[in-house]
């Protein structure tokens, strides 16, 4: 563990300002990658597909059930259940990053300059003082996860959604 923490203190103070400033030329030079990145982000934003997992949800608990045949209603329930899955693994997912980010209180990077490199206020509740961890990258993990456990076949492009959708948090800070 302690190698770890030495590790990431390293990656801290080594990467962080470096990464920043890189981030903030492609959104002064409105560079394609960062439009890009403001496109893959929206992916990550939780409340949407917690919006239509619970809608979906909703939907499939109306239905008629008395009038369906056995099979159907067997694939229904199966259905339901993937939903409600996938519904409370980026739900509890991306509200523990939630947590975790306003406990933590790290400066966004676009603050870097006014606010310093070591820019901590934990438990401010503020977006300015929500950076790490990412929300986005934990709905979009959370997805991944979901995603390659129902459909393991493509677990890899799961996994590069993921990765791609947190680097894209880089780009757009």
């Amino acid at each position: 563990i302690l190698v770890y923490l030495l590790f990431l203190c390293a990656a801290y103070v080594l990467l962080d300002r470096p990464t920043a400033e890189w981030a903030e030329l492609l959104v002064e030079g409105g560079h394609d990658l960062y439009n890009v990145g403001q496109i893959i982000t929206l992916i990550g934003l939780a409340g949407t597909w917690l919006g239509r997992l619970l809608i979906s949800g909703l939907t499939i608990s109306v239905t008629r059930w008395k009038a369906m045949a056995r099979l159907d209603m067997l694939k229904r329930i199966a259905l339901y259940a993937d939903i409600n899955f996938a519904f409370f693994a980026i739900g509890i997912s991306s509200s523990s990053a939630w947590i975790i980010k306003n406990m933590i209180g790290r400066a966004r990077p676009r603050f870097l300059d006014e606010l310093g490199i070591w820019a901590f206020e934990p438990m401010a509740f503020l977006a300015r003082f929500a950076s790490f961890p990412s929300g986005h990258s934990a709905t979009l993990g959370a997805m991944a996860m979901v995603l390659s456990l129902l459909v393991p076949r493509y677990r890899v492009v799961w996994a590069a959604i993921a990765v791609v959708g947190g680097f894209s948090r880089v780009v757009v800070q």
